[in-house]
């Protein structure tokens, strides 16, 4: 299922960051909008993929997915928690800087070095 067009453009994650804070709960908290997934990654997903990666380090899409969360995933997660953080939602900024760490974690744990 694509992703609606709004969540596509580049003005979407400020405007969710400049919500009240109520209301930007309730947005983040509805998963029919998917919006969590767009501002941060899946950890589980990712874990996932390593636990799976280490059995077998040759496989291509394997190596592509990892290398495509530190290359793109990673700069999302950074990109989202300044905006948060500017915004001043420090609460959502925070939630993502720890995502951030554990990411990090995981690719220092498994010493993914293909990036």
């Amino acid at each position: 299922m694509d992703d609606p067009y709004y969540q596509n453009s580049s003005e979407f994650i400020p405007s969710l960051a400049i919500q009240d804070e109520l209301v930007l709960q309730e947005l983040l908290a509805d998963e029919s909008l998917a919006i969590k997934e767009k501002i941060s990654l899946d950890l589980n997903k990712v874990n996932n993929k390593f636990s799976t990666w280490k059995k077998d380090k040759d496989n291509y899409r394997l190596n592509d997915y990892l290398k495509g969360v530190w290359n793109g995933g990673v700069s999302l997660l950074l990109e989202n928690i300044v905006i948060f953080w500017s915004s001043n939602k420090q609460e959502v900024a925070n939630e993502l800087r720890k995502i951030l760490s554990e990411v990090i974690e995981l690719f220092k744990k498994y010493k993914f070095r293909k990036i």
